[in-house]
């Protein structure tokens, strides 16, 4: 589970032991003041166990705290509706101990599933109490009010709380979602489905100096704007897809890739020398220039020319530039071939 989540569901526990805690203190003492001392014993049993979870919580075992305050939760509401019956409502905190374990705790789907199924069975238990056993503890009706609305108050908090973590998860989700959907769409070409110039630079803006040094190549197809002349664009973007393909087939799985400019793609060879490089570019050019790219109508075959050179500062800019010369040089002296 990421850390972030881990950590709100952490918060979320915290303050929910702390709540019940509390609460527990205020009951005990009551029940301690009307006389009913064996009530006011179990609150006080309460506030320990709570304040046990808490720190247990607080030490990072938020999975374990959660399993304590789960069954706690339902020890209460079994053994409340046991003394005093079901008019006090305790019989719900079954709700409030398995929605907040079923939406947010940190439990595993089988888990959960388990959990919600418990549900209706711990009700039924509840509800059917009364009928086997009679209460063994009566409440004037001043007492049974307030414990009444201290349980109605302590449940809408629980669910109230839960619902608004969750659905303050949900759309923290949905908004990470969505960024990341932009941002894979605003760094993505298109036609290629390689990435696009954006995030290159934002590739070179990011290496730390365990990363050079680097060798950065810039591959041209060659004549492609006769390509596109004489067969049209759909042929001309068959054949970047092509070479596209080549070039994510040949390239390591450390290269990053992309398409630079029209016809031109960057490939960057991270910790590579020259002489590993050339062989890594060649590989590729060779593999180019044996393709047959099928479209509808023709079968055509195309090369590249690479011009490479090293990165060994931050100064990305300067390497592109050597590379693009380098390029240059290579169109000039004959095409499909590499100029380091």
């Amino acid at each position: 589970m990421p850390y972030k989540e881990k950590f709100k569901i952490q918060t979320y526990l915290s303050i929910a032991i702390i709540s019940a805690a509390l609460m527990h203190v205020i009951m005990g003492a009551y029940f301690a003041i009307i006389g009913i001392p064996f009530v006011a014993l179990l609150s006080l049993i309460d506030v320990l166990i709570y304040m046990i979870t808490f720190f247990i919580n607080h030490a990072g075992k938020t999975r374990l705290a959660s399993y304590i305050a789960f069954l706690k939760v339902l020890s209460y509401s079994v053994l409340t509706t046991y003394l005093f019956g079901t008019d006090v409502n305790a019989h719900w905190f079954v709700l409030a101990a398995v929605l907040p374990a079923m939406l947010i705790m940190d439990f595993n789907k089988i888990e959960k599933l388990c959990i919600f199924l418990s549900m209706p069975v711990f009700i039924n238990i509840n509800m059917a109490l009364p009928l086997l056993f009679t209460p063994p503890l009566q409440l004037e009706d001043s007492t049974f009010l307030g414990f009444f609305f201290v349980n109605i108050l302590l449940l809408s908090f629980f669910i109230v709380i839960a619902t608004n973590t969750v659905l303050t998860q949900k759309i923290a989700a949905l908004k990470i979602k969505d960024i990341e959907s932009f941002k894979n769409v605003s760094s993505v070409d298109p036609i290629t489905k390689l990435h696009n110039r954006r995030y290159a630079e934002n590739f070179f803006t990011k290496l730390t100096d365990d990363d050079f040094p680097i060798l950065v190549c810039l591959i041209d197809i060659d004549n492609f704007k006769n390509i596109n002349d004489t067969y049209g664009h759909d042929t001309g973007n068959a054949v970047l897809k092509s070479v596209a393909d080549v070039l994510k087939q040949c390239a390591r799985q450390t290269d990053p890739l992309c398409r630079w400019d029209s016809d031109i793609f960057l490939i960057s060879l991270p910790k590579c020398n020259p002489d590993i490089g050339r062989v890594v570019l060649d590989k590729i050019r060779r593999a180019v220039q044996d393709t047959i790219i099928e479209t509808e109508e023709n079968q055509i075959k195309v090369t590249v020319t690479m011009g490479a050179a090293p990165l060994v500062t931050h100064n990305y800019k300067n390497a592109i530039a050597a590379a693009a010369k380098n390029l240059q040089e290579g169109k000039r002296s004959g095409k499909n071939r590499i100029i380091l």
